[in-house]
């Protein structure tokens, strides 16, 4: 059997969508609106590991530790408010997750050799650095285990993880003065990982551990899209299994840069992923002359 075990952050996701119907005769900058659905899913590391869970074999068990925040009061959630499919804007509340020694302890002590080990990062705090260190270094002092760290900031503790995942803007906040191309050797180098530059829309870059590989993932535009909000999160769920089911590079960044895509059909983290559709065009793309006839950059077509 293998394992996957999540650490981070559990949050609330919650939509609650409005059609205007007129505006106040009194205001005319005011909407009079009427309540279309108010729905509320698993947000944060929770909206991971669902949609991980919903694309993983059935020989993969995954785990889920997070502080049970129901214990002593309500998970951080994110309310985003929209009105005729426009997001408003959104409320923020139980901002903070009170931190748990103990559910580390016992994370770090169930982690064993071929694991693959998630560390889900929204810094609301479930993990601090010095946990975070204590995490990689248990990892690395044992046989093939593979770790994943998603951060929108980048620090010292994340130095040995085997994957190390970020957006464009914290690449950017991190070394604000280098050129583009330049950064993700930089964190490569110093974190002796394999880094991902995720671009949004825009696809992806890696650069594997060492230099070796580098691969940059482009896109078309797509009139399909909806809304880029859990994209992060279903893109790692496409590199974690990815590299659970063996995949080579190129073929673990394609299936996550579709995962993170297909995402995005669909207004925030309402739906999960469905394996079929993401088999199904991982197949399709992989048949593109662009795939086969490019190491360093291939185009991922819109449908």
């Amino acid at each position: 059997m293998k394992r996957v075990l999540v650490i981070g952050d559990y949050l609330i996701d919650r939509y609650v969508l409005y059609q205007q119907e007129r505006y106040d005769p009194a205001n005319s900058q005011a909407p009079v609106v009427k309540l279309v659905s108010d729905c509320v899913v698993q947000g944060g590391a929770g909206n991971f590991v669902r949609n991980l869970q919903e694309v993983v074999d059935l020989d993969t068990q995954v785990k889920f530790y997070y502080v049970d925040q129901v214990k002593l009061r309500d998970f951080p959630t994110k309310k985003r408010i929209f009105v005729e499919d426009k997001f408003v804007f959104r409320e923020d509340t139980n901002d903070e997750i009170e931190h748990d020694e103990s559910l580390i302890e016992e994370f770090i002590a169930n982690i064993q050799d071929n694991d693959h080990v998630v560390i889900s990062d929204y810094h609301k705090g479930t993990l601090d650095e010095l946990d975070i260190k204590k995490i990689i270094d248990k990892c690395n002092s044992l046989s093939n285990v593979k770790t994943f760290v998603d951060t929108n900031f980048i620090k010292d503790c994340h130095k040995g993880c085997t994957w190390l995942k970020i957006n464009a803007l914290t690449a950017e906040q991190y070394n604000p003065n280098a050129r583009k191309h330049y950064i993700i050797k930089d964190i490569t180098s110093k974190f002796s990982c394999n880094t991902i530059i995720t671009r949004g829309e825009s696809g992806l870059v890696c650069l594997s551990k060492g230099g070796e590989q580098a691969i940059r993932i482009v896109k078309d535009e797509d009139p399909t899209f909806i809304d880029s909000i859990g994209a992060g999160d279903a893109c790692l769920v496409g590199l974690v299994k990815s590299v659970v089911d063996g995949k080579d590079l190129k073929d673990t960044l394609l299936y996550a840069d579709i995962c993170g895509h297909l995402s995005t059909y669909s207004l925030g983290t309402l739906k999960t992923l469905d394996k079929n559709e993401i088999d199904s065009k991982f197949k399709r793309v992989k048949t593109t002359e662009d795939y086969h006839g490019s190491w360093l950059k291939w185009v991922f077509y819109s449908e």
